[in-house]
């Protein structure tokens, strides 16, 4: 399998590298430039990953499919990302995100090298992982989803005593 980490230039602010849901929607991205030019991707054609400096991203090619024009050939390639978050809320940064989608060579190249923003480095068998991470992004959308169910719970509990003291009040 090709695998590559990407990596931006700390002097960038970022690089947003679409990922599709469909290589037929990746087809129509490719050869449409104001779709390219765009900042936001259709939701239906897929999603726009942002790497910003001090993340890391590691990419896995999982296939490919061929498109034969008339006069070229496109490979269009399965991935599956994942990336490591910041979220300042959060003391540490060992949040990782993954993603999967079809992208072509010309958005991610899977050989080393540096594009002026982007640092990539091809990884082998001996690469060793940065992706370091106490806990994954579902795990922690459902750590907040439960503090904040606790919290709802704790302030409903709290209206309804209010609630049952107002009703006392007024029945005596």
């Amino acid at each position: 399998m090709k695998k590559v980490r990407m990596t931006v230039d700390k002097d960038s602010s970022g690089k947003k590298i679409p990922v599709f849901s469909s290589p037929e929607s990746l087809y129509v991205w490719l050869h449409d430039p104001e779709l390219q030019d765009s900042q936001k991707i259709d939701p239906t054609f897929g999603s726009m990953i942002m790497l910003r400096p001090g993340e890391v991203m590691e990419v896995e090619w999982m296939g490919c499919e061929y498109v034969y024009e008339e006069q070229r050939t496109i490979r269009i390639d399965q991935i599956r990302l994942a990336k490591t978050i910041k979220i300042k809320s959060l003391k540490s940064s060992g949040v990782i995100g993954v993603h999967s989608g079809w992208t072509s060579e010309e958005i991610i190249s899977f050989k080393s090298g540096t594009d002026g923003e982007i640092k990539r480095s091809k990884l082998t068998k001996k690469s060793k992982h940065k992706l370091k991470a106490k806990s994954s992004l579902p795990s922690l959308i459902l750590k907040i989803y439960i503090r904040s169910f606790f919290r709802l719970y704790s302030n409903l509990s709290l209206i309804l005593l209010l609630f049952a003291f107002y009703l006392c009040s007024t029945v005596l």
